[in-house]
């Protein structure tokens, strides 16, 4: 086996090396850097010909960005010590874990996009607030993990609130889903879409033949008949397939790297902005949960519809918001997404 280090010239740089690199020359890639080269190593390794076996290459993340997301999870769920540690420390810490490191089974979430494009992701998608505060504190990125509180304050003074329609598929024990808040209505689907006839995506006459979807119908057409709606105004929607977002924000306490979910948070327009940055120093240790004003559902799969800011009262179509997957931007318009189980393999040295 060889080692070679590579760096990174330019965006997607490493998404289009992975892409042709001849993999059987390596058992492992290792990312140094925060988790939107991740992303782009992942989508890399899905756009291959070879996809299929080339996807069970394991990858191993060492914290070099802001939030380092994967490197957090990947430390909680191996019950190591992370939050407060300065980024050289919690770097080191993860190299000396990861010669310990066995390849565990991790979830990845497929997402078509309007224009049929496909993306692979590993960790979540941000709307409204969050995907709000993610892209505009960019420019802080001085200051590492600090950037998004700073952020996440300046939005809340001037909170924006979304209308959107959300539609999806609730997992098993969540069939039976009913919101916290009884003003939320939950309408349920009356198509003729069969998933007997699985959808194939194609691309410049080229099948994709990872976009064979198990739970979503056409983009264009309605969603299942055994999907739920629900149509309202957002301050908050948040979708996490790991426990945490960034050090500080414990996002989702019982995910675990395969477990097999999406796990969606919402939060409806009605909070205060006092109530809302009360939230936000609670998310460390997973307290949002047991708000009042936090929605929570596991699901398979789902679609989001961003209708427009709202503005006066009024929906303004042509502001619909940021998305963000895995932090990086995506076209805001109608997007769905389902979870792959255990499509990829991620270093981790877990303990019983």
């Amino acid at each position: 086996m060889s080692d070679v280090l590579v760096f990174t010239q330019k965006q997607n740089f490493a998404r289009e090396y992975v892409k042709e690199a001849k993999l059987d020359d390596f058992s492992a890639i290792l990312v140094i850097s925060g988790d939107g080269l991740m992303h782009e190593v992942i989508n890399g390794l899905m756009e291959r010909k070879d996809w299929q076996s080339a996807i069970k290459m394991p990858v191993g993340h060492i914290p070099g960005g802001s939030a380092n997301a994967l490197s957090c999870c990947v430390a909680y769920l191996s019950k190591e010590t992370f939050k407060g540690l300065p980024i050289e420390s919690f770097a080191a810490q993860s190299c000396f874990n990861l010669t310990k490191s066995l390849a565990t089974p991790i979830d990845f979430v497929a997402y078509q996009l309007k224009n049929n494009r496909i993306i692979h992701s590993f960790l979540s998608f941000e709307w409204a607030i969050i995907a709000d505060v993610d892209l505009e504190s960019e420019k802080y990125r001085f200051m590492g993990g600090m950037r998004f509180a700073l952020g996440a304050a300046k939005r809340i003074l001037n909170l924006r609130v979304y209308r959107g329609r959300f539609s999806f598929l609730p997992a098993d024990d969540c069939k039976n889903y009913v919101p916290k808040d009884s003003s939320i209505k939950i309408n349920r689907q009356h198509s003729s879409i069969d998933l007997n006839d699985i959808q194939t995506i194609t691309d410049n006459d080229t099948e994709v033949k990872q976009a064979n979807f198990k739970y979503l119908a056409p983009i264009d057409q309605p969603v299942p008949n055994d999907w739920l709606t629900i149509e309202e105004d957002f301050v908050l929607f948040l979708v996490s397939y790991l426990p945490l977002i960034s050090p500080d924000f414990l996002a989702a306490p019982e995910a675990t790297f395969n477990d097999g979910h999406m796990h969606v948070i919402f939060i409806k327009q009605g909070i205060t902005k006092a109530e809302l940055l009360k939230l936000f120093t609670i998310t460390e240790n997973g307290g949002h949960l047991n708000s009042s004003v936090v929605e929570y559902v596991k699901v398979k799969a789902f679609r989001l519809e961003p209708l427009g800011l709202i503005s006066n009262g009024q929906v303004q179509v042509s502001n619909k918001g940021v998305m963000m997957v895995d932090g990086e931007s995506v076209p805001s318009d109608i997007i769905q997404a389902e979870i792959i189980p255990s499509l990829g393999n991620i270093l981790a040295n877990l303990k019983e």
